[in-house]
Formats: structure tokens, sequence, C-alpha cells
């Protein structure tokens, strides 16, 4: 089973787009820390949640706001400009 659960806060408001065909795509990003004093650090994770719900939700997800999340994870690669493979 792929089940990712974490709380963390929203690093800026939601973002709701549209499919060519009009299904909502409500997408936000979460900052996820761990460690503490200098060996503290941050990571993101990209959210999205598509439908009418994401809509519906999208006006109380705002920056700072603090989220519990829970869903599939779904890594994607990309290449960037310089030739690198990363991970998102």
């Amino acid at each position: 089973m792929n089940q990712l659960n974490f709380v963390g806060n929203l690093g800026n408001d939601a973002e709701v787009r549209y499919t060519a065909d009009g299904k909502a795509i409500t997408s936000w990003s979460v900052a996820l820390k761990s460690g503490f004093g200098k060996s503290e650090k941050t990571n993101w994770v990209r959210c999205s949640m598509f439908g009418e719900r994401g809509t519906k939700v999208s006006m109380y997800l705002t920056k700072g706001a603090q989220v519990a999340v829970s869903g599939e994870l779904s890594l994607n690669e990309y290449t960037n400009k310089q030739g690198e493979n990363k991970a998102s």
C-alpha cells in the first residue's frame, strides 16, 4: 500500500487550474521541517487534488496555514536545462 501522511505549513496559497476538458486541479506546496538548531532543514512537498473537492477547499489553503495531508505518493522525474535528472 502506498500511503503518505504528514503535517506542515503551506508555502503559498492553493492554485486552481483547469484541464482542457474543464476538470479542476488544485495544487499547493507544504513545508516539512526536520531536525533543530543548525541541523534543521526544510523539505517541500508539492500536493495536488483533483475535482470539485479541491476547488471547495482551496479557499482554506492559504499561505502559512498548518495542514495535515494524507494521500498516495507519486514521484516525478524531470531533466533540467543542464541535463541533470531531478526527482520531484
